[in-house]
């Protein structure tokens, strides 16, 4: 017990991966998916004032016709994607959170829009020249180790038609600067983000 709650206080290693997925948990993943629809705040999706701003800039500029086909890498539970299936753009949806695409495939079917949704890890998908436009939103890319960046942005690269476009977001240097490295412990006994009836660590660069 000892040992493992030494374990617990090591950092990892920068974008080391770990044995399990958390947003996989079964406790967990509610909790991500209130924060990706909470409208008001940017917690793990943007907010949705900044969404709908996103969704025009997109549909004005980045898309041809009306038929262009657009794909989201990392689309959780489909506030972009349904905004553009609402305009008539053919929109796929692929991410990683079985909760996630569950419910945005519920909210699909309840509103009549065709939007193709893939429970898929967007390092392994192989498509070739099958989309006018790709969206990578709210920073994945800096969420990947080197090697993993480049195997995403080839599997776009593959899955775009020839003058494809992609979109993608990323942080700048300015977005640090606050920052400063962090941690606290905390015990919940209901309603903790993390695991249920265990102590909870934070740290934060």
């Amino acid at each position: 017990m000892t040992q493992k709650l030494i374990r617990g206080l090591q950092l990892p290693t920068p974008f080391e991966k770990s044995e399990k997925m958390f947003w996989q948990d079964p406790h967990i993943a509610p909790f991500l998916l209130e924060a990706h629809l909470e409208p008001s705040h940017d917690g793990a999706s943007r907010s949705f004032a900044f969404i709908d701003e996103s969704v025009e800039f997109i549909t004005g500029k980045l898309v041809n016709n009306d038929s262009a086909k657009i794909i989201d890498y990392g689309s959780g539970p489909g506030l972009y994607c349904e905004r553009l299936a609402k305009k008539g753009l053919r929109v796929t949806g692929v991410d990683f959170s079985l909760n996630s695409i569950n419910y945005a495939r519920g909210q699909a079917e309840n509103q009549q829009l065709p939007i193709e949704y893939r429970f898929e890890n967007y390092l392994e998908t192989d498509e070739v020249d099958r989309y006018d436009v790709a969206l990578l939103i709210y920073c994945d890319l800096g969420a990947l180790s080197q090697p993993d960046r480049q195997t995403l942005l080839t599997n776009i690269r593959k899955s775009l038609k020839p003058g494809g476009r992609l979109l993608l977001d990323v942080f700048t240097e300015h977005q640090y600067h606050a920052f400063a490295e962090t941690r606290t412990w905390r015990t919940h006994e209901n309603g903790a983000f993390g695991r249920q009836n265990r102590m909870w660590s934070s740290y934060k660069m």
